[in-house]
């Protein structure tokens, strides 16, 4: 459970938990055994101030809400997840506000590590496509570490733009879908679904430019999420 004050954000937990949200300036540890803990409520850089953290540990689950707007920097990590299960979900909100990057150019970007190459180095990654407002997202499915789908249509300069990233146990099957702007858009079996561990979240990544936009609302949960 979690409440909000003016100053800073509680949260309760039944069993013991351990979560980590750790950032140029602020590093968070909670490992709670049937308490009630304060913590106070900092902005993670003098240029991103977030008007609320909303952090949630528990077995499986780690979530995220930026509810300003915020401008992508490269090289911006957010937390390193001790795990990221085999279900999962990653909920942003992306809006353009300059004109295209002539390059490939990142939103987000899940990886236990590297860039791209091997499974679990982009679960999944967000980007902008060379020279155009057009997005891309990669993820590990069915064997291929970068599967690709560009959506349509693509997001209009100053309007808002959901994107649903997400992996989710339906009937018994490994379910990979992304959704935008609330209604799905592409859906497919991942038939090699696996766990990942000490995941870097970066919005954006250092191996890109920074899309050239602004994000907020960013949740992601990771694990056995029902």
């Amino acid at each position: 459970m979690v409440r909000y004050t003016k100053t800073s954000l509680v949260i309760q937990t039944k069993r013991r938990n351990c979560c980590h949200l750790k950032t140029a300036s602020i590093y968070l540890l909670c490992c709670i055994w049937g308490k009630e803990v304060d913590l106070p409520v900092a902005s993670v850089r003098p240029r991103f101030i977030y008007s609320t953290y909303s952090v949630i540990c528990s077995e499986h689950e780690l979530g995220l809400w930026f509810l300003e707007p915020v401008k992508l920097v490269p090289g911006t990590q957010i937390t390193k997840l001790r795990k990221m299960g085999l279900t999962w979900s990653v909920s942003i909100e992306y809006q353009h506000v300059d004109n295209p990057y002539y390059d490939w150019a990142n939103i987000f970007h899940n990886t236990i590590g590297s860039n791209m190459g091997a499974p679990g180095t982009r679960t999944p990654a967000i980007y902008t496509r060379p020279g155009s407002h057009a997005i891309s997202v990669m993820s590990y499915i069915n064997g291929d570490a970068n599967y690709v789908i560009t959506l349509s249509p693509h997001p209009k300069l100053y309007e808002w733009y959901k994107i649903l990233v997400e992996q989710q146990l339906v009937e018994g099957k490994y379910i990979f879908s992304i959704s935008v702007n609330d209604n799905e858009y592409h859906s497919v079996e991942n038939t090699t679904p696996q766990p990942f561990y000490n995941v870097d979240m970066w919005v954006s990544d250092p191996w890109y430019a920074a899309s050239p936009g602004i994000i907020r609302n960013l949740r992601l949960k990771s694990g056995v999420c029902k």
